[in-house]
């Protein structure tokens, strides 16, 4: 594990930003992109994980303050001691993760961050420096750190960053100043932290009439001032900030979320954001001691304007101007410091939420998680104390399995809980052993917030489980990652987690249970939403951005579409256009894919098919959507999905020699009914899918089930799965999975 030294407080300040400022010029380079593992040092020597999405982690934060905002796309991630000096001493992208990464200056491609200093630069950054090597960065964050404590400059320069020969366009500075308006007024902002001392602020400041207008701002008491300065038109108002009680080498630093949530502006005038008014929020679980766990809090807001348009946690998008999610998060491993929040009178323009999160976890990874949800409609309440009674947990038991044929094996399990208006991931992610686990869930609004676990297994990919409501006392059991991946024929939801079904970010949650079917058609189109990758328990899914394989379509046996010519030869299955004949025809669909980090893992799935235009209309459920027309019905593509059931240990394998028994189903995609008469064979190979044995039948039980019994030599590592079916309308299936399952010696 990767660890920084820990420099700061505890509490952990997140805010997310979105606007419309134009794309960063082109390059004739193409911009890299992160891999699994990526890993990013700023300047400050903090280091942040960087997933393929562009999504940022820091890496063991210990007891870190992060303002963490996205910006048209781009990921910043800024520590607290240099929040202070930010649109001064410290250019904002100096923290830009994401640029960081398109530019080729993440870990694995340079030891230097290269910066331009301007005027008399600081003490660690000559005024003639032009890069910052990494090694020394923990010295500059010190530096800062220092500085804040003192109340004081780091020097009399400016440090920005600067773009390396090659590399893409800078973004725009987020920071830059504005030009104000005759017309406009001035709202000047003061903001007093926990102790009564000029508070460092990161603010927003929006309109309730306009959901276009949103300014950001940062306040603090080292750059010359504690007062953040909008410029804005008559209208009534609301401001949001998050108070940092500093100094930052003080342990007992604390975060408050600071509401003024109403007020008209017709001239200029004056206001505080008094981080003293605000009341603690502690979350307590009965019979849970909290000596020696890990505890991480968050709270977050929602507002929205008259039209109903959202600005806490807005969807991504091209809005004019800026538009935040603003959140606290406190964590750390000498224990948890407080959160704060100014509680709130109802308002009478738009609404007001507010949602409180704890998870407790530890001391170890396997130790078993509470997590709760606090869902508060109307705003923040005048008193946040709570306490879970052990009676209104919900219990989930996992089993997990590890990744035959990685090279180390370390799955985080994590919760994404969707409420009317957000999501997010919250929970303990230290790394944790295969095996079973049990751990508990709690929300004070069962019917309103949606449940559903996440695993990332070492390779660094997300396994997504069943979305579910949860009730107190209830028990839910789940079995991950056991093999072989195979194609889900689960119905995917219209927003996958931290990301639209459509390919485009969004976290406007409007109805976190609403599906599309998997395969349908609607005149000669048919549409096909599949999530190529999934382990043996029904409802699982891997991430559709982690999920490109090699496509091919063929129509009465002539090709008429492939992947091949695509980049490397892949392609998402969302949103595949399928071009289907009026007449009936017999139509072949072939997916291929592999599990990255595992060499050889190759799966491959080979439909055959028919239908006509003149197919039942499927009987979907109404929170299930037919596509591409919503308002329309679809028919059901008659895709057989085969799923195995396979008697694996927690490495997926099973021993050498000994009898093998392979079981699996067949069915069609989710809501679709079974199909008839369904004859099904196996066949194996054990040396990686060179020869293969002759294909046996497997015998179909009353629960549905096929079953044929194997017999595994007593040498080998790896066996290949190949089973083969067929209905009696002449639709077929053959799934081959090269490296199933593993075979493990006796003595194991």
């Amino acid at each position: 594990m990767i660890r920084s030294t820990s420099r700061l407080g505890a509490a952990c300040l997140a805010l997310t930003l979105v606007t419309g400022l134009g794309a960063a010029e082109a390059t004739a380079e193409p911009p890299r992109q992160a891999g699994p593992g990526t890993t990013v040092t700023l300047v400050t020597g903090d280091k942040v994980r960087v997933d393929r999405t562009g999504g940022a982690t820091v890496i063991d934060p210990g007891d870190g303050v992060f303002a963490q905002l996205t910006l048209n796309g781009d990921e910043y991630v800024i520590p607290a001691e240099a929040a202070p000096f930010l649109g001064g001493t410290l250019d904002v992208r100096l923290f830009n993760v994401s640029y960081l990464v398109r530019a080729g200056l993440d870990d694995a491609h340079t030891d230097a961050v290269p910066v331009q200093v301007e005027l008399g630069g600081v003490a660690t950054l000559g005024a003639r420096s032009s890069s910052l090597p990494k090694k020394d960065a923990e010295g500059f964050g010190r530096e800062l750190a220092g500085a804040w404590k003192a109340g004081r400059k780091p020097g009399t320069g400016r440090v920005t960053l600067a773009r390396p020969e090659g590399a893409p366009a800078l973004p725009a500075d987020p920071m830059a100043a504005q030009a104000g308006f005759p017309e406009y007024h001035t709202v000047t902002v003061d903001s007093i932290d926990r102790d009564g001392k000029p508070g460092v602020m990161l603010g927003t400041i929006h309109s309730l009439d306009d959901p276009t207008f949103t300014m950001f701002q940062v306040g603090s008491g080292v750059e010359g001032t504690s007062q953040a300065v909008f410029s804005v038109p008559a209208g009534d108002y609301s401001i949001e900030a998050s108070v940092l009680t500093g100094p930052v080498l003080d342990w007992s630093s604390t975060g408050a979320l600071v509401i003024e949530p109403e007020f008209s502006v017709t001239g200029d005038m004056a206001l505080t954001l008094d981080a003293r008014k605000a009341v603690p929020y502690q979350a307590t679980f009965e019979g849970v001691d909290g000596t020696g766990r890990t505890q991480y809090d968050l709270i977050t807001y929602n507002r929205t304007t008259v039209q109903g348009g959202q600005v806490g946690n807005p969807p991504f998008g091209n809005s004019v101007t800026a538009l935040f999610l603003m959140r606290l998060v406190s964590g750390g491993d000498f224990g948890v410091h407080t959160l704060y929040a100014t509680p709130t009178e109802r308002v009478t323009k738009g609404s007001l939420d507010f949602l409180a999160m704890t998870s407790v976890g530890g001391p170890s990874g396997n130790d078993p998680t509470y997590k709760a949800v606090f869902h508060e409609p109307g705003g923040v309440p005048a008193s946040l104390t709570r306490e879970v009674r052990r009676s209104d947990l919900t219990t989930v038991d996992s089993t997990i399995h590890n990744t035959p044929g990685a090279g180390s094996q370390h799955p985080e399990l994590l919760s994404m809980v969707y409420l009317p208006w957000t999501q997010t991931t919250f929970g303990v992610t230290a790394p944790l052993d295969g095996g079973r686990r049990t751990d508990y869930w709690y929300s004070n609004a069962p019917g309103k917030v949606v449940w559903e676990p996440i695993l990332r297994p070492d390779l660094g990919l997300r396994l997504l489980g069943e979305r579910r409501l949860i009730r107190p006392g209830r028990r839910v059991a789940e079995t991950w990652n056991k093999g072989p991946q195979v194609p889900s024929s689960s119905a995917p939801f219209t927003q996958e987690a931290l990301i639209g079904i459509q390919d485009t970010p969004d976290t406007n949650v409007t109805g976190a249970l609403e599906q599309v079917c998997v395969a349908c058609r609607q005149d000669d189109l048919g549409l096909l939403y599949l999530d190529p990758y999934a382990d043996s328990t029904p409802g699982h899914y891997r991430s559709a951005l982690d999920g490109p394989a090699q496509v091919e379509f063929y129509r009465d046996g002539a090709l008429a579409f492939t992947s091949a010519p695509r980049g490397d030869g892949k392609r998402l299955t969302q949103l595949l256009d399928l071009p289907l004949l009026p007449e009936p025809a017999e139509y072949r669909l072939k997916v291929t894919g592999d599990n990255p980090g595992v060499e050889g893992a190759t799966s491959t799935t080979d439909w055959t098919f028919r239908t006509t235009d003149r197919d039942r209309a499927a009987d979907l459920p109404d929170q299930v959507m037919c596509a591409p027309d919503p308002t329309r019905r679809c028919s059901f593509l008659p895709l057989l999905f085969v799923r195995p059931d396979l008697p694996l240990d927690v490495n997926n394998a099973t021993p050498a020699g000994e009898p093998f028994e392979v079981a699996f189903t067949v069915r069609h995609q989710q809501y679709q009914d079974d199909p008839g008469r369904v004859n099904a064979t196996v066949s194996v190979s054990y040396d990686g899918g060179t020869t293969w044995s002759k294909p046996q039948p497997a015998n179909r039980g009353r629960d549905g089930r096929f079953t044929t019994t194997l017999t595994s030599p007593s040498g080998g590592e790896y066996a290949a799965l190949r089973i083969k079916a067929a209905d009696r309308d002449g639709n077929a299936v053959e799934q081959t999975n090269l490296r199933a399952y593993r075979l493990a010696p006796k003595d194991q």
